[in-house]
């Protein structure tokens, strides 16, 4: 089976445990690459790609249930058992381990499961644009309503197998959460500033992402400078270190591809900038919107909107939130020091809004905002008589920056560090 650059082999299908199989492989050499799809995605979406790894790598990508001539999922298909299938059909072609393990989109939370149960068999993990467990629990809270509706319309046209990996998201992700740590072995996540779609998605939905993929990729951290669709149209230019040692590259994966990279012939990548660790966050870095682009956000409850947007008053960075014709400021060094103050306490605090006339509750995010311990020594609130609800929208922005968890019941909510 020879694959041309650019080309994909023939495909085969395997006839396994849980039903047929239909996959791609060609190549020789170390690590084999195994190329993980997103939901939904065929075989055919790593075209550019797969001719490249090939030429100096066994690769192997394959359709998983329901797609191509892969037979429809026989039992609900949750990460843990994509994970089985995956491994299932690797060991049966055979692919010779160790295997790199390329991850796009929901793929990527199947690569994640599959390192942390299998660290023996793997040398390394590349996330390209990955689904992160903490998107499955918090995004759809910030569906747009054109989301809401192309969803609904793409399911009324074709409808979801009752086992589709879509429809047991919410399991996988607990399944990621549940599993050992991430092990040694070397680990690069790729995504882009700009994602697909982003017209038509929350500011917080987008905000939100781009901390877990933060949290992803924790010490081996890059930003591709523009719009990026992986796996139909991906760059050559990756910013990846496959042939790391195995560990957690702490080293920037930036500037020309190097060994194992190098050897498919891809061009080198530009300088562009890290991205700082999130310990390293300044507010002027962080906290940037303007009045024309705000943060658009919800109270805990999510009963109400409003808006934050940043601003210079008297040579001091505020924070702007418009709640309907209600404007209030707060001083912007609030998001470090209150992050600073849960990290201290290592532990759920209570929000406790209330306006500037009422008494906060003692031991509340409120109290705190208006207290002489805290690093101001009062009132982060700056317009006199609406100085409070510091814990009412405060919080919201701590969470669309991956700041902090938070809790939205009706009341009594409550957040802690993240």
């Amino acid at each position: 089976m020879s694959v041309s650059r650019g080309g994909l082999p023939r495909t085969v299908v395997a006839h396994l445990g849980q039903g047929s199989v239909e996959y791609a492989v060609s190549g020789a050499g170390a690590p084999s690459v195994v190329l993980v799809n997103g939901s939904g995605g065929p075989i055919a979406g790593w075209h550019k790609l797969f001719g490249p790894l090939a030429a100096s790598s066994m690769t192997l990508a394959y359709n998983r249930p329901g797609v191509g001539q892969s037979s429809k999922p026989r039992r609900p298909q949750t990460a843990g058992a994509m994970v089985e299938d995956l491994r299932a059909l690797l060991l049966a072609v055979p692919v010779p381990r160790p295997w790199l393990l390329v991850g796009h989109s929901f793929g990527g939370l199947i690569a994640n499961l599959f390192v942390r149960l299998h660290p023996e068999d793997v040398c390394g993990v590349v996330l390209i644009e990955a689904a992160a467990p903490d998107d499955v629990a918090l995004l759809g809270h910030h569906e747009t309503r054109l989301q809401k509706a192309m969803a609904w319309l793409a399911n009324r046209v074709l409808p979801l197998h009752p086992h589709h990996e879509a429809r047991h998201a919410a399991q996988s992700a607990r399944e990621v959460a549940a599993a050992p740590a991430f092990p040694p072995v070397a680990l690069t996540v790729v995504t882009g500033t700009r994602p697909a779609m982003a017209w038509a998605s929350n500011p917080t939905a987008l905000a939100l992402r781009a901390a877990h993929q933060r949290a992803l990729a924790e010490v081996d951290r890059c930003w591709l400078p523009a719009a990026v669709t992986f796996p139909s149209s991906p760059s050559p230019s990756w910013c990846c270190r496959p042939s790391a040692p195995p560990r957690r590259v702490a080293e920037p994966c930036i500037g020309a591809p190097t060994g194992w990279w190098r050897r498919r012939g891809l061009p080198a990548m530009p300088k562009l900038p890290m991205l700082p660790p999130r310990e390293a966050t300044a507010v002027p870095t962080e906290l940037n919107r303007s009045k024309d682009d705000p943060w658009q956000l919800k109270t805990p409850p999510g009963t109400s909107d409003f808006t934050l947007h940043t601003d210079e008053r008297d040579g001091r960075k505020v924070l702007v939130c418009t709640v309907g014709s209600t404007v209030l400021h707060y001083d912007a060094r609030c998001v470090d020091d209150l992050h600073a103050m849960l990290s201290q306490r290592g532990d759920w605090v209570e929000l406790g809004g209330a306006d500037e006339q009422k008494p906060a509750k003692d031991g509340t995010v409120e109290a705190w905002g208006r207290s002489a311990s805290n690093p101001v020594g009062g009132w982060y609130g700056l317009k006199k008589g609406l100085r409070g609800r510091f814990g009412v929208y405060i919080p919201p922005l701590m969470e669309a920056l991956g700041l902090c968890e938070l809790e939205h019941n009706a009341r009594n909510n409550r957040m802690r560090a993240r």
